[in-house]
């Protein structure tokens, strides 16, 4: 199998890593630049409430497998300025 790409600033947790291999989204995932993937990361970990994260999986799906790179209507990583990775 294919190995998933990380992002500079944030690791894939264990639940989006399994969800992009279960929904064969690992091409599209890491033809992502670094970025898209980071965007796509911390907008998911972000989410307080298991089903909150999954309706932003569900999004990141339909998304990607359109082509779109980023998630809409999100401000962008607040941690890209960090040097630290968060899980």
């Amino acid at each position: 199998m294919k190995p998933i790409l990380d992002s500079p600033y944030h690791s894939i947790p264990d639940y989006l890593n399994s969800f992009i291999s279960k929904n064969e989204l690992i091409n599209a995932w890491n033809n992502l630049t670094e970025l898209s993937r980071n965007e796509w990361i911390c907008y998911i970990i972000q989410a307080k409430k298991a089903e909150t994260k999954q309706k932003r999986m569900n999004k990141m799906h339909d998304f990607i497998s359109t082509g779109k790179h980023r998630p809409c209507c999100f401000e962008g990583c607040p941690h890209r300025d960090k040097n630290t990775i968060q899980k």
